[in-house]
């Protein structure tokens, strides 16, 4: 729901919002936009919420980690082959740049993380124990970064 008459549907509609494939500047956008949108068509947004699907790859380098995660795309769901693009709006590389970006997208006001494990199956249960481990475990660290963190 990126389209503009998604957004306003949902803005007058729907009593939050899900989106995956958003970057940080855009999810923080678009909420402005549903929330102004539902207040001048007089909805109560009090209870608004906007969630947000994070996929997620642990690697050494963020670039092996977009790299793996496009590979996996093009097998997995047929998408073109686009690391780049994975890298710009998905949690990709070492540790603690993958917690930085889920705080950028708690900073840019999304209220819920959904975490996605992006890769194949031999590697499902390694990339769940790394991100138990250094996402899930230290989400006071990510909600400290989030504070810090400014999204323009």
């Amino acid at each position: 729901a990126r389209a503009d008459a998604a957004v306003r549907r949902t803005a007058l509609l729907a009593d939050g919002w899900l989106p995956s494939w958003v970057s940080p500047r855009r999810l923080k956008r678009v909420k402005a936009e549903m929330i102004a949108i539902g207040t001048a068509a007089g909805r109560d947004l009090s209870r608004f919420e906007i969630g947000h699907v994070v996929r997620v790859y642990v690697a050494s380098t963020a670039q092996e980690a977009a790299d793996q995660v496009a590979r996996f795309r093009v097998k997995a769901w047929g998408h073109p082959y686009e690391p780049d693009v994975v890298a710009h709006l998905q949690a990709v590389g070492p540790p603690a740049a993958c917690r930085r970006r889920i705080a950028e997208f708690i900073a840019a006001g999304a209220d819920r993380i959904f975490l996605q494990i992006e890769c194949p199956w031999p590697e499902f249960d390694e990339q769940l124990r790394m991100i138990r481990g250094e996402i899930l475990d230290r989400r006071d660290e990510i909600l400290a970064e989030a504070a810090r963190t400014v999204i323009e």
